[in-house]
């Protein structure tokens, strides 16, 4: 075992870009052998220990370049926080320590506390935080702190940093753990911006149970926590007596890395019109965003045991969210636009301004209902409207989780609210002022989830609504069937563990070792073809 030279004396840290990446998973290696540099100026200093070991060992006559040949291992460890390490294993390491640029060659694997990586070599240079992946393995958690951990694993010819953006060229894309995922979007590039946790992808494909499904070329998508909701690559029919069959798909406008950005959701219905639906944002502090909505025929459930077509042209607003500390967050909104009701199962007709605004503060700011867990909400709003009318709802809500058995869950949630006003529109009113929500999950086995919910008026002591779902994971898929009284609604679908869904993660959801070794796996027959004339890499 050999120590790097003078790796008992202070050594930099990264500088402001790289720090913020540390947080954030994939480029959480970035400390690697930048702890062993001596200092640059404007870098605060901190002691780090570095060891490493080969089979062959060579540095410099002024020891500046140093080649660790034949099983090279290297290990870096801040010596004031153990959980920041970095441990490298390769056939070949080679490095120029004043440069800050390192080279990783055959059976490559790169480990933090956040992270893995593999693939055949590997570049990096410490000073640019910026790095090359051949032929690589990506495995970074996707999931928030409080949430079961679900990892995603990308697979490339390509993965390289420039600039805030990683670049993954003729990539996969999937959260299961095994070589021979159940599924994976395969895509001509992926762009992933660490600092906002948003992935998009470039054409491609859906590769679920080895059959190939197209989706739209060149028009991106957005994962992750940042993105509004998770895009229907899928459109699965769905059934209501109201509507008949119905699909859906969703998709972004532009570049959904960029500021502001545009998502499109379009629904067909055998029963009724095409709806259709935009929603554009524009972050305006690290807290806050305006939005401006657009909608046709857009249904609408919100406190009501039925649903109202509603056109909004347009609508614009801005909303925040605060951390308050502890266990508070404030949500607020502020927003106008005119808005129409349409004339549908007896409902007048109604065309109105309207301007709102809306505050919430909950003790519950990770959304998490989970057994021996409690939370509480207090809601307020005020509405105006054009005809000069007003509309006031004060609410508040106490909720619990609980698990009876090992087999038996239940979570409850007791409402009341208070009104003053009127308002012209349905969808607008609070129609039930006193109830209680309530949910009933039986697990069968393993994989076998029922779950049964209802919705009581405790005022007038009448079951409002009702619903059943039956699913069944498949190790990192989740395929449900849920029906609801309101419209005799019949949806079949599958949810994504970590993406889009909230189911529990499949066994194994984050290996101890990294990513497994997919291209040893699949080979050369299975990389994606080249394309003969490839766009110019963005430099956003």
């Amino acid at each position: 075992m050999h120590r790097t030279p003078d790796a008992d004396q202070p050594a930099p840290v990264m500088c402001v870009r790289a720090v913020r990446l540390q947080r954030r998973g994939l480029c959480a290696y970035l400390l690697v052998v930048a702890l062993t540099l001596a200092g640059t100026a404007h870098c605060p200093a901190e002691r780090v220990v570095t060891n490493f070991d080969a089979d062959q060992v060579d540095f410099s006559f002024d020891r500046k370049q140093v080649a660790l040949r034949g099983n090279a291992h290297l290990f870096s460890q801040a010596a004031a926080d153990a959980s920041r390490f970095v441990r490298i294993d390769a056939d070949v390491i080679e490095g120029d320590i004043p440069r800050g640029r390192f080279e990783m060659l055959g059976n490559v694997r790169i480990e933090t506390p956040q992270g893995a990586m593999r693939g055949e070599s590997a570049m990096y240079s410490t000073r640019s935080a910026e790095f090359s992946l051949r032929r690589g393995g990506i495995m970074i958690p996707i999931t928030g702190e409080d949430e079961p951990v679900v990892c995603g694993f990308a697979y490339a010819q390509e993965v390289a940093r420039e600039g805030d953006v990683v670049y993954i060229t003729k990539g996969r894309f999937t959260t299961c753990s095994d070589p021979n995922p159940h599924y994976e979007l395969q895509a001509d590039r992926f762009r992933w911006k660490p600092e906002t946790n948003q992935v998009v992808a470039y054409g491609g494909s859906i590769r679920l149970y080895g059959l190939q499904i197209p989706v739209f070329p060149k028009i991106p998508y957005t994962f992750g926590a940042q993105a509004r909701s998770g895009p229907d690559l899928l459109p699965f029919p769905t059934y209501s007596s109201r509507d008949g069959l119905r699909a859906g798909w969703s998709f972004n406008v532009g570049n959904p890395l960029d500021d502001p950005n545009t998502q499109v959701q379009v629904r067909w219905r055998q029963l009724r019109p095409l709806q259709v639906s935009s929603w554009t944002t524009f972050r305006t502090g690290s807290d806050t965003r305006t939005h401006l909505r657009l909608g046709l025929r857009e249904d609408v459930k919100q406190d009501i045991d039925r649903i109202v077509a509603v056109d909004t042209f347009p609508e614009l607003g801005i909303e925040g969210r605060w951390d308050l500390g502890g266990d508070y967050l404030l949500e607020a909104d502020l927003s106008g636009g005119h808005y129409r009701q349409r004339a549908e199962e007896g409902l007048a007709d109604v065309r109105e301004d309207r301007a709102r605004i809306r505050a919430r503060l909950t003790g519950n700011p990770d959304g998490l209902y989970e057994p021996g867990q409690a939370w509480w909400w207090i809601d307020a709003s005020e509405q105006l409207y054009g005809n000069g009318g007003h509309y006031s709802a004060l609410g508040v809500g106490l909720g619990g989780a609980a698990e009876l058995t090992d087999w038996l869950g239940l979570n409850a949630e007791v409402r009341q609210w208070a009104t003053a006003g009127a308002t012209p529109f349905v969808w607008d009113d609070v129609d039930v002022k006193t109830e209680i929500e309530s949910n009933v999950q039986v697990k069968v086995g393993d994989l076998w989830r029922v779950r049964f919910g209802a919705r009581h008026d405790l005022e007038d002591g009448q079951l409002r609504s009702w619903d059943a779902e039956l699913r069944r994971r498949a190790h990192c898929l989740t395929w449900k069937l849920n029906y609801s009284d309101i419209s005799d609604d019949l949806v079949i679908g599958a949810e994504i563990s970590g993406l889009f869904g909230n189911d529990e993660p499949a066994d194994n959801a984050c290996p101890a070792d990294g990513p497994p070794d997919y291209w040893a796996t699949h080979g050369p027959a299975h990389e994606a073809p080249a394309e003969p004339d490839s766009a110019p890499r963005d430099t956003q």
